[in-house]
């Protein structure tokens, strides 16, 4: 909604020129295409766009041209059918390949008798002038070690809110999440506090989660009460150099950054990870790198893995298992290639339409 205010702000005085550093990032699939539609008319009536984004898609349906820049320097121009149909760089080509496309390569065999995490009949209110709003309504699932689960819906649908409830960072208004067979949530914190390492959670802002005048040695070395040779091996285990751990967390990359925010996550070798939008602001090539990584470190830990997410392509290349969202019910559920073959709900197909996968 802020996201839709600003751009409404910028055409209030239909301006000649229209600068748009990423303006479709943090909008789930069917917001996103309404966006893309009123671009696309302002561009029809004699607006000039400058789009700035890593979403190939949203390139695509809306430019007419494109530049790519590596290094500062721009190392490919172009129409958008030439650029995007036939990349001459190396670094065009590298941006086209790492879009993540298909199924997940290994989707994993259910394991009814390892359910490590389970919802039901949840719900959550919130006060508003004039009333109330559900924000979740009645919301079972189960998760399974070694599983991973999607959860997508549009914008406002009670995605973030069952993720912190899941996480007990929330008190439920009503029905019970258990972890590892135990109550978990509303139990209360005193006796949650020793079970907090079993789930964790890995933001979709690495950098607001974490205190800027700590090194990242210590910021792991806190997580979970470690030493400096066991941050060395989390730092090798997300695919970064035990060098880092010296390094504050503004010195580093965005995906530096989330890969650090994963092994603060892993130092209490939790059963559970909770990943909130965990990629949605990376660019294509690192994206691709974190998700290869979550699928080598779900391989050999056995973690379970809910996923937020507004992108259903990486949805689909990451997760099992699916939980469509809206209203704050979850309207359909299931395996990811049979809801994607097959979807049900309108709201389910409103969202496979808007992102063509």
């Amino acid at each position: 909604m802020r996201q839709r205010a600003l751009i409404a702000s910028a055409i209030v005085t239909a301006p000649p020129l229209l600068v748009l550093d990423e303006p479709t990032t943090a909008l789930d699939a069917t917001v996103a295409a309404g966006v893309l539609r009123l671009l696309g008319r302002l561009r029809e009536e004699g607006a000039a766009l400058l789009l700035i984004t890593h979403d190939l898609g949203a390139v695509a349906r809306v430019a007419d041209r494109v530049v790519v820049l590596e290094g500062g320097q721009v190392v490919e121009e172009g129409t958008t059918a030439q650029v995007l149909m036939t990349p001459s760089h190396e670094a065009t080509r590298s941006l086209i390949a790492a879009l993540p496309r298909g199924p997940k390569p290994q989707p994993v065999s259910a394991r009814p008798d390892q359910v490590v995490l389970s919802a039901r009949g949840l719900r959550r209110t919130y006060p508003v002038p004039g009333g109330k709003v559900d924000a979740v309504r009645d919301v079972g699932l189960e998760l399974r070690r070694g599983e991973s689960l999607g959860i997508v819906g549009e914008s406002g649908s009670g995605k973030s809110t069952l993720a912190r409830l899941l996480m007990a960072a929330e008190r439920p208004d009503g029905g019970e999440v258990r972890l590892e067979g135990q109550e978990w949530s509303p139990a209360p914190e005193s006796r949650r506090r020793d079970r907090r390492g079993r789930i964790r959670l890995v933001p979709q802002d690495p950098l607001g989660s974490m205190d800027p005048r700590r090194t990242v040695g210590r910021i792991l070395r806190d997580a979970g009460a470690i030493d400096d040779d066991a941050v060395s091996r989390l730092l090798v285990s997300v695919q970064l150099d035990p060098t880092v751990a010296a390094r504050m967390p503004r010195s580093l990359s965005g995906g530096q950054r989330q890969r650090v925010a994963i092994a603060r996550a892993l130092a209490t070798d939790p059963e559970v990870l909770v990943l909130d939008e965990p990629v949605s602001a990376l660019d294509v090539q690192v994206q691709a790198g974190i998700l290869d990584l979550l699928a080598v470190l779900q391989a050999e830990r056995s973690l379970a893995m809910v996923l937020v997410s507004h992108d259903l392509a990486v949805v689909r290349r990451t997760c099992d298992t699916v939980a469509v969202m809206s209203r704050g019910e979850i309207v359909e559920q299931g395996p990811v290639e049979a809801i994607w073959a097959s979807p049900e709900h309108e709201v389910t197909r409103a969202l496979l339409s808007a992102t063509g996968t």
